[in-house]
């Protein structure tokens, strides 16, 4: 879990200046107990030795009426031992809008075992900085920032193994048979999740691609990169670019993976996701369309999934059979002239040009598997 708690802090204090050990000291918006925090490591080189006290300036949540928030009581009262991340005021991050502007970033992340990650992040602070009691080398640098990448590593497999797609959640509710590739689009599908706060992270470094594939275990793209390295060739474009599902398999799987997304079946089901995706609002999902959301992208896992069972040369073809049916009558429901498709009359018509023959072409697909 990412916990982004800038918007619930007004002040804090990072204390590096002894070495080895950085306290932290976090006042919540609830104005209660201080948050106060011992980690194990160092910040890096640019404030590494120094005390830095700072305030926040950037718009901050509304002051609960009662009691405390739950994210600021869980680190005021921490069940896990908080471990150091990147603690930095040298990131710079461009503004969104024009002319954007580059700003300078305090960054703070710590790991509460391997299940929190905790980002501070402000553009728009005041800090005072006291001199260095001590001057950390680059080569200790490069150790810390190692120790930090090995905590966000962990954290990712972490993350990884504790995912629960909506389709995952509809085969451990017994709503519909499993098969093996449910456990491996699942893990793809946390890995593409969490892969945007890990490219965020990384953005704009030299490094840049060396951390991401390290920290999201991406031996084939390691090796690739030695071997460039090796050949003293300059890094190929895009070559580290993660942008699609295949892309978070394993190396053993990617090409069935591709193959089963350029299925007939398959890319009409794609044709569909944009044309939903562009009729979502832009304010808060209802719980209507929520459902709706949760019950379509397990349709898409699911079907998916089952693409490449039937693209396998051996495979239970009642399995498969039984799969197919159940995704037919789902399609049908969700491309159907009814009031569960959360969306206006023009869009439902607009679903059913797109996808009101697929549901039939399932059905078909499934009739020929047939001994």
């Amino acid at each position: 879990m990412l916990a982004l708690i800038a918007p619930l802090l007004t002040r804090g204090i990072i204390d590096n200046t002894r070495r080895g050990c950085t306290l932290l000291q976090l006042q919540g918006i609830d104005k209660g107990e201080l948050i106060e925090l011992a980690l194990k490591g160092d910040c890096l080189r640019d404030i590494a030795g120094c005390r830095v006290s700072w305030d926040n300036q950037e718009p901050t949540h509304e002051v609960p009426t009662k009691g405390e928030h739950p994210i600021l009581q869980m680190l005021r009262h921490p069940s896990q031992e908080p471990l150091m991340g990147d603690i930095t005021l040298s990131v710079r991050r461009r503004d969104a809008a024009p002319p954007h502007h580059l700003h300078n970033l305090l960054s703070i992340e710590f790991f509460l075992g391997t299940q929190y990650r905790v980002l501070i992040e402000l553009t728009r602070f005041r800090c005072d900085i006291s001199l260095p009691q001590w001057t950390m080398s680059w080569e200790d640098e490069t150790a810390q920032s190692f120790c930090n990448a090995e905590a966000l590593r962990a954290h990712v497999a972490h993350s990884t193994e504790q995912f629960a797609s909506p389709a995952m959640e509809d085969i451990r509710l017994g709503d519909f048979p499993s098969c093996d590739w449910d456990l491996h689009l699942n893990r793809a599908e946390a890995r593409m999740a969490i892969y945007p706060s890990v490219h965020e992270k990384y953005r704009g470094r030299p490094d840049a691609r060396l951390c991401e594939a390290y920290v999201m275990e991406r031996e084939d793209l390691l090796a690739a990169y030695a071997a460039e390295d090796e050949a003293h060739l300059p890094p190929t474009p895009d070559s580290g670019r993660l942008a699609e599902l295949a892309d978070f398999t394993e190396p053993e799987h990617r090409e069935a993976m591709r193959s089963a997304m350029n299925h007939p079946i398959f890319r009409t089901l794609s044709e569909l996701t944009v044309l939903v995706r562009r009729r979502l609002p832009d304010s808060a999902l209802s719980p209507a369309t929520e459902d709706y959301i949760r019950n379509y992208s397990a349709v898409v896992s699911h079907l998916l999934a089952t693409l490449l069972l039937t693209n396998q040369e051996k495979f239970p073809r009642k399995l498969a059979q039984r799969r197919l049916k159940l995704l037919a009558e789902r399609v049908r429901r969700l491309v159907a002239p009814s009031e569960y498709v959360p969306f206006s009359p023009e869009s439902r018509r607009d679903l059913r040009a797109v996808a009101g023959d697929l549901p039939q072409r399932i059905a078909d697909f499934a009739a020929q598997l047939r001994p």
